[in-house]
């Protein structure tokens, strides 16, 4: 079982996952998920990896963005008493991976747009050739991030605030601020009636409840009644036209001994006594997923 993740694959292809319980409802005004976990007492925030550039350099800005986007996506699950959030915009990885991806695509839209060297994703967005790259990475990762977590929007606009205040004024700065803009507002356009707001569905009531050996449950020990990401599926993918050409196998059957050798690797890998085998980097992605 191979635990390493190609993590771009994860966030562009992750709707080809199907849902295995019918249809989706129609898409409708997406409630928000509660935290169904409490936060840990005396759990405290890790101090940043990647620092504010102190003026044009666009590596590190880049950087100390993707590390604001991925510190918005925490804080979004992080409930009481460490966190503020007691419901979740974005909960779960399908969720999170679709901001990921829209996040870098505002990104790489805008860059290209000034550099011009391939084609953009959302379209051909003009900019002018003096336009600062710094600026437009802040601006269209900062857009982003309000429009997909809003409630952390006075957090972000201080961070933006806080980032091109290490930018000097002028024409560049503004033309990168203008072409960062125009570059989220693009993409998030096109990903606004994708399919990803369908609330998921309550085990019980709009999803079954499966009793048969071999079908998902809800997790016995967090009780949370969320299927969680079960019509991410009819999600419209980033990249494919379609995910129907690429539906996984179906399961080997319980009485196989393929089914045998994985359940045993699974109790194996994912266990927690003495018959667990598992590196200490399989348990950190354990954890994280």
């Amino acid at each position: 079982m191979k635990l390493r993740i190609k993590p771009l694959l994860c966030i562009l292809f992750l709707p080809m996952l199907a849902a295995s319980a019918g249809a989706p409802p129609p898409a409708a005004d997406r409630p928000l998920d509660r935290n169904p976990y409490p936060t840990q007492p005396g759990t405290r925030e890790l101090p940043p990896r990647y620092s504010a550039p102190s003026g044009v350099n666009a590596k590190a800005r880049l950087a100390y963005w993707s590390e604001q986007a991925w510190r918005s996506a925490v804080f979004d699950v992080t409930p009481p008493p460490a966190g503020s959030f007691t419901y979740a915009e974005q909960r779960g990885r399908t969720r999170s991976s679709r901001v990921m991806a829209i996040f870098h695509i505002a990104i790489y839209d805008a860059l290209n747009a000034i550099y011009k060297r391939s084609p953009g994703y959302s379209g051909s967005l003009p900019a002018f050739a003096d336009s600062l790259p710094d600026a437009a990475i802040a601006q269209a990762a900062h857009d982003v991030l309000v429009a997909l977590y809003t409630r952390q929007a006075d957090r972000l606009h201080a961070v933006l605030r806080a980032d091109l205040a290490r930018l000097s004024d002028g024409r560049a700065k503004q033309n990168g601020i203008d072409i960062g803009r125009r570059a989220a507002a693009a993409i998030l356009a096109l990903r606004a009636d994708d399919g990803s707001n369908r609330p998921n569905p309550v085990v019980g009531e709009d999803y079954p409840l499966y009793t048969e050996p071999g079908k998902w449950r809800p997790d016995p020990v967090g009780r949370s009644p969320i299927a969680l990401g079960a019509w991410w599926g009819y999600v419209k993918p980033f990249v494919l036209p379609s995910a129907a050409a690429f539906r996984a196998p179906p399961p080997p059957p319980l009485t196989s001994a393929v089914y045998a050798r994985d359940f045993n690797e699974v109790k194996q890998v994912g266990g927690d006594g003495p018959a667990t085998r598992r590196t200490q980097e399989q348990t950190r992605i354990g954890i994280f997923w």
